[in-house]
């Protein structure tokens, strides 16, 4: 895969997490991938996946990943994403936390996707979180 299709598949990413789009999620997700969030146990497959990404996100009513810097590994099967996670809380609170995602890619889809965030911080930001 080229760099530039790595980075497409990456932009469409970004695009439907943030539009919560999650049929385009789970198009943009290899149906076998696996996510491996913070502090968390990895979650296999696509639809498995979504139902996760819609739980995370109905905590937060207004989120925003603004990817800030983007490497993509030159056989184009691996990107590293800098993310500015912006919004606010079920209680109102503003946020902001820095991540980095890590991408495996593969026949124009993503097979895997590792999140670091420092989770102190993100708990402390969050902390006024209603499921």
């Amino acid at each position: 895969m080229s760099t530039s299709a790595a980075e497409d598949v990456i932009v469409a990413y970004f695009e439907a997490i943030n539009g919560e789009d999650w049929a385009a999620l789970q198009q943009v997700y290899a149906t076998d991938a696996v996510v491996s969030p913070p502090g968390g146990e990895p979650i296999r497959g696509r639809p498995a996946i979504v139902a996760w990404y819609q739980a995370v996100f109905r905590r937060f009513p207004d989120h925003t990943d603004t990817p800030v810097r983007t490497i993509v590994a030159a056989d184009g099967g691996a990107a590293a994403v800098e993310i500015e996670f912006t919004g606010r809380t079920t209680a109102g609170r503003q946020f902001a936390v820095t991540a980095v995602d890590i991408f495996d890619i593969a026949d124009g889809r993503i097979t895997a996707m590792r999140s670091w965030l420092d989770t102190a911080a993100f708990a402390a930001a969050t902390q006024d979180v209603t499921p």
